[in-house]
């Protein structure tokens, strides 16, 4: 078992020899820079007495002394004497007596005051709450794992791991704060205190740049909140404020940059030691490896809605603001429109200038929509060159201006790498509720409007229930041809026109006729289609 301990302070040099000499094979002798570090001291480890030198004045004495404290004056009086003895020192002696007389006061007081076994039970009593203390922080850690293997949000996930170091470490406030755009930190999770107590930390972070300089370091800041005199910066002053005795800041880090920081307020100074701090380190790894799951899962959630090239949304996306746009059009008794557009010739684009001009154009047609249209209007590109717009209207009016208006922006020239190009396009438009009701619906027939649009050569098309038909039959006929050119049911024929009179050819002619019964549908076909476009 340890030896108990006697705290010096500011003695002589011959004070601290006759005690050592005297005391020095039962008692541990330790140092301490001040007086308020008595009770730190008494917290952790067997305390049985502390001797401190003073001089003319009395300062830095704790008002309630717990453990058993002689005062040594280098100059003694009255006054000193009773402000020594009301703060609850045990004896006041003078430096000049002599050491034998000091020593055996010192002897009388250190008599009965602790037994072998009151020394046993206090060191029990010690690593108990050190024990408590390492258990509770080993729950919080390995209950926080566990919330960041269950938990998919953030803010569910971060709410917890700030309940938890509450409920379960002990702590009596805990809060996580992430820097925002504006570089500055806010709180997005907290416990242990009102919502007051949450506006007056969030606002200094707002206005405070002392925290970066705390956690930029990106290890474990401590702080033991003793006194004001030992705290600068302003969150470990509201620590003090609040009456916490040590505050623990641990970074959470996304690609070696600090991006977040928890902060745990602990009621008993020199709460934390080395254990802690090994085990907040490991905290910060785990909030650290939670946040970038985050960025990578919310990187791939974009990536899934929106298109890289332009930022705009794609067409899933779409669909879902159509579905959207449908019902508050509904609930409004108006009108809701889909155009979808594809540029003409954009390929020549791509093949003259380069692919990376054909995305620099992509890229200025998308911010030029939307720029051009109202904030409430939603706009996707769907693929490639094609993009479709959706939104409320009140009556076809509206739906001319707009016609206009896109035409224009498509029409606007761009100027590229020294080239001014000059684009069109053309448009599909279906409408809801006359086109249909369901999102897949009205788009799908706006696509519709927009095949016939670029069959017919028409800039603009508006859907019809005949316009399925005829681009069905179209498509049909194109997979009939295709079929039969790839299984050989068709042959050439030549038939020269010959002069019966000197046998010369006049002219050549050649035609391609089906051999099959397939082929003769695909002639019927295209000849039915013939008839009806005269």
């Amino acid at each position: 078992m340890k030896r108990p301990i006697i705290l010096h302070c500011n003695v002589t040099i011959a004070t601290l020899n006759a005690i050592q000499a005297t005391f020095g094979a039962t008692y541990r002798l330790i140092q301490i820079d001040a007086m308020k570090e008595i009770a730190l001291k008494e917290k952790k480890e067997r305390v049985v007495m502390a001797v401190i030198g003073v001089g003319n004045e009395l300062t830095g004495l704790p008002k309630n002394l717990t453990v058993p404290t002689v005062l040594i004056a280098r100059h003694p009086n009255t006054k000193q004497e009773l402000q020594a003895l009301e703060a609850g020192a045990v004896d006041y002696l003078s430096d000049a007596m002599q050491m034998s007389v000091l020593t055996a006061r010192l002897r009388s007081h250190l008599s009965g005051r602790m037994s072998e076994l009151e020394c046993y039970i206090r060191e029990l009593e010690l690593q108990q709450r050190k024990s408590v203390k390492l258990n509770r922080s080993l729950a919080t850690l390995n209950r926080t794992k566990s919330a960041i293997v269950r938990l998919s949000e953030r803010s569910v996930l971060f709410n917890e791991v700030v309940r938890v170091a509450v409920e379960d470490g002990g702590y009596g406030i805990a809060w996580i704060a992430l820097r925002d755009k504006t570089e500055r930190f806010a709180i997005v999770a907290s416990s242990g205190f009102s919502n007051d107590e949450f506006l007056g930390i969030n606002a200094l972070l707002a206005r405070d740049d002392a925290i970066k300089n705390r956690v930029n370091s990106a290890v474990v800041d401590i702080c033991n909140t003793t006194s004001l005199d030992t705290v600068t910066d302003p969150y470990s002053i509201d620590a003090y404020n609040r009456g916490f005795g040590a505050l623990a800041l641990v970074p959470i880090k996304l690609e070696n940059q600090v991006e977040g920081v928890m902060a745990l307020y602990a009621a008993e100074e020199e709460f934390f030691d080395d254990s802690d701090i090994s085990l907040l380190s490991e905290l910060s790894q785990d909030l650290s490896f939670a946040l970038r799951n985050f960025e990578q899962q919310g990187q791939a959630n974009y990536l899934s809605c929106y298109d890289v090239l332009t930022g705009l949304p794609n067409c899933s996306l779409f669909l879902e603001k159509l579905n959207q746009i449908i019902y508050m059009a509904s609930s409004r008794e108006v009108g809701a429109y889909v155009l979808v557009l594809e540029l003409e010739h954009f390929k020549n684009v791509n093949e003259v200038l380069g692919r990376q001009a054909g995305d620099q154009v992509l890229e200025i047609i998308a911010q030029r929509l939307r720029a051009s249209l109202p904030e409430q209007t939603s706009v996707a590109r769907i693929a490639g060159d094609t993009f479709a717009i959706a939104d409320l209207y009140p009556d076809n009016t509206d739906l001319t201006l707009l016609i206009n208006r896109i035409t224009t922006i498509i029409e606007n020239p761009i100027q590229l790498e020294g080239h001014t190009l000059q684009l069109s396009a053309y448009l599909g438009f279906a409408r809801s509720p006359e086109d249909g009701e369901g999102s897949k619906v009205v788009f799908h027939n706006a696509e519709a409007a927009l095949k016939h649009a670029k069959l017919t050569g028409e800039r603009t098309s508006f859907y019809s229930s005949e316009l399925n038909a005829h681009v069905s039959d179209k498509l049909k006929l194109e997979v009939l041809m295709r079929s039969a050119i790839g299984t050989n049911q068709f042959v050439m024929h030549y038939q020269p026109k010959v002069d019966v009179w000197s046998y010369q050819d006049l002219v050549d002619r050649s035609s391609i006729r089906p051999v099959t019964k397939g082929g003769d549908h695909v002639q019927n076909q295209g000849l039915q289609q013939g008839k009806a476009s005269i």
